[in-house]
């Protein structure tokens, strides 16, 4: 399985009045300049088996730009990737592989359920 780590494309500046950090939308300038890029990106590495997103609207929307520039591959929302420690990422991640090679993905699903577990900061 390729990891592929992209981090959300420019989102409005934390402590915009108004805007709670886990809200903050992604900028017109910020969606275009991803869309750029990722359409880059496509052209340079292969599609990625899996696209986890984070739950948070930023994420999500850069992970449909992504997704789009792709093609055939659906975003997938993984929790631990709002506001886990490196360590609950790379677990998710670690229990993603699992899932992507596995013969019984329902087993391996709740495992990644247990593993990741709470968020942490």
């Amino acid at each position: 399985m390729k990891l592929l780590l992209i981090r959300h494309a420019a989102a409005v500046p934390r402590g915009t009045p108004g805007v709670p950090d886990a809200e903050r939308p992604l900028t017109p300038q910020g969606k275009a300049k991803f869309r750029v890029a990722a359409r880059g990106l496509a052209r340079v590495t292969r599609r990625p088996d899996v696209l986890l997103t984070s739950p948070l609207p930023r994420a999500r929307l850069t992970a449909k730009i992504a997704a789009h520039a792709f093609e055939h591959v659906a975003p997938a929302i993984e929790p631990a990737l709002a506001h886990s420690s490196v360590d609950g990422i790379v677990a998710a991640a670690r229990l993603e592989q699992k899932a992507f090679h596995a013969d019984d993905g329902g087993a391996v699903i709740d495992e990644r359920i247990r593993r990741v577990g709470p968020r942490q900061r």
